[in-house]
């Protein structure tokens, strides 16, 4: 009986001996992993992104009446959001934009000029800066899920070239001559504004986006068409300013 009493008591003092142990290292597990703020539903989030447009809306008058379905732009950017709140968030863009207007040939045209071609077009090449306020709506994870985007544009368009062509230009027939076709490239456009400006609105379903521009400035600035005797011909009327299409966003 002194031998089991002796047993336990001995296993009693270990027992206490180790429970007295002052804890010298501690590790939290749950606190090793570092906050992700970077990605589709995080805090902040960028990425490339691709689009194809229509120019729509009517021009300034019959003078510079396009080709709608033929008149285009493309848009190849960058966009980055920070997130504000779980439906709120903040963002800018930097987009290179070609747009090109074909000019329809018709009686009635003035802009550049009363002559009609076979085809002639503007083409403009537009660097941007855009910022909107984004609204989501629905409840998702790590994605960018459903929005509407409202903003506005800044544009410096260094690039203005004006083109036509024609089998008969400047006294020369294709038939007679054995040109088939003159074309006629024209830089420096001093009647183009370098800067325009106007405003966006966006509708998305994560990486697939269908938006609408309207651009509030004049691209011709008033620019006359004057005779010899410096009397107002007539003005440029301006070209259309709506355009609606589509963008890809490049992310998952």
């Amino acid at each position: 009986m002194k031998k089991y009493l002796l047993s336990f008591g001995l296993l009693a003092a270990c027992f206490t001996n180790a429970a007295a142990q002052n804890v010298l290292l501690a590790q939290d597990v749950t606190k090793d992993t570092v906050e992700v703020k970077f990605g589709p539903n995080k805090k902040y989030f960028g990425h490339m992104y691709v689009g194809y447009g229509l120019v729509a809306g009517p021009a300034e008058n019959k003078g510079s009446a396009v080709k709608y379905g033929d008149s285009h732009e493309w848009l190849f950017g960058y966009r980055f959001k920070y997130k504000v709140g779980n439906v709120y968030a903040l963002g800018f863009d930097l987009t290179v934009n070609p747009v090109t207007y074909y000019i329809k040939q018709k009686a009635s045209k003035t802009l550049p000029t009363p002559f009609l071609f076979d085809e002639e077009k503007f083409k403009f090449t537009n660097f941007g800066l855009s910022v909107y306020q984004r609204f989501n709506w629905d409840k998702r994870g790590n994605y960018v899920g459903n929005f509407v985007d409202m903003g506005a544009y800044g544009n410096w368009m260094p690039v203005k070239v004006h083109i036509y062509e024609d089998d008969n230009l400047f006294g020369l027939s294709g038939p007679l001559s054995g040109v088939k076709e003159i074309k006629v490239r024209e830089t420096g456009l001093k009647y183009v504004e370098d800067f325009n400006y106007g405003v966006l609105a966006r509708v998305g379903f994560n990486r697939y986006v269908f938006y609408g521009s309207y651009r509030l400035s004049d691209l011709f600035g008033g620019y006359a068409v004057l005779d010899e005797t410096g009397r107002n011909m007539y003005d440029f009327a301006e070209l259309p300013r709506v355009t609606v299409g589509f963008q890809l966003g490049l992310h998952k």
